[in-house]
């Protein structure tokens, strides 16, 4: 059982992630082969939750993005929400300012590093609101409490508005889940249908092991070993367990296994026993790189849950439709 596997990467960028014993990063499944065209939609209007973008790539969203849903595009607009400490900011200079310091993902001012903080948990929760996960409980705590995520081949990114709308007043953020490659909705489906067996199979995340325990990226309509099911805070396991993960050892991680095991039922509902397992690993960077000195306020410290078959033998099935 890989109950003491360490995954690295990041909480939202779970395609990039690799075994530390592994000798580097896992590939992402490559683009399709023959995408259809990009159909634009009208770069005047208004962005609303559930629209679709394209070339999401730096630190803004604006209409000019805007794709239908039924062709490929890189992102899904999950919410529009206020920063409450955007006032503040702007205040110390100006929206012109504001806006470079927020914008600048190079920078380490400590704005920037609240402003990163929030954005993940507050596009955490609209995103959960959009696929209807506000009231799930587990392990007596509450989905945002858990900053509990389904798993997936996406990383969640709080954008801004272009800096000509933003000096004239749009702060709004634009919330986004940005897949690492581009799918399309068939008719009628949205981002709502995310556990329906006919979602796009490109936004799951499937891995095959090797003898030595390294994980691999591999489509899920492949055969494979692991699947990604869900991610949360270490949080939720109290301030006390976050410190050095090179310290922990498979008695430490039976709290977080178990709570896997939970909360995989709680969203999934039951497996077949017989075939797979649930266990838990971290990934490493973010704030974890600060853990040896204890928890950060506010910080956050990425844990995933996974569904693996017992011995190494194979699936093609789609886990997170199995309800």
């Amino acid at each position: 059982m890989r109950t003491t596997i360490r995954v690295a990467g990041a909480m939202l960028a779970l395609t990039t992630m690799s075994l530390l014993s592994a000798c580097g990063v896992l590939p992402s499944p490559g683009d399709l082969l023959n995408p259809p065209p990009i159909e634009t939609v009208d770069p005047e209007g208004e962005l609303k939750v559930g629209d679709c973008l394209d070339d999401v790539m730096g630190a803004v969203a604006d209409s000019s993005q805007l794709v239908t849903c039924a062709t490929r595009h890189h992102a899904d607009l999950v919410g529009l929400v206020e920063w409450s400490n955007m006032d503040a900011l702007i205040a110390e200079s100006d929206e012109e300012g504001a806006w470079k310091k927020l914008s600048n993902a190079r920078v380490t001012y400590t704005e920037v590093l609240d402003f990163d903080h929030w954005g993940e948990r507050a596009c955490g929760q609209s995103f959960r609101e959009v696929i209807g996960w506000t009231d799930i409980e587990a392990g007596g705590k509450s989905a945002e409490e858990l900053d509990l995520l389904p798993g997936g081949a996406y990383e969640l990114r709080a954008a801004l508005a272009p800096r000509e709308a933003f000096v004239v007043g749009d702060h709004r953020i634009r919330c986004l889940v940005r897949w690492y490659d581009p799918i399309a909705y068939t008719s009628g489906q949205q981002l709502s249908d995310l556990l329906d067996p006919a979602f796009p199979n490109r936004a799951r995340d499937c891995y095959q092991v090797d003898d030595d325990y390294n994980l691999f990226a591999v489509e899920c309509s492949q055969p494979h070993t692991d699947q990604s099911m869900l991610m949360f805070s270490a949080l939720a396991l109290g301030e006390d367990f976050i410190r050095d993960p090179d310290t922990y050892d498979a008695e430490t991680l039976s709290g977080s296994d178990s709570l896997c095991d939970a909360m995989i039922r709680t969203v999934y509902g039951d497996w077949n026993e017989d075939l797979y397992y649930a266990w838990s690993g971290w990934f490493v960077g973010g704030d974890w790189d600060t853990a040896e000195s204890g928890a950060v306020d506010e910080g956050l410290y990425p844990f995933g849950c996974f569904l693996s078959t017992w011995d190494g033998t194979t699936a093609r099935s789609d886990l997170m439709s199995m309800s």
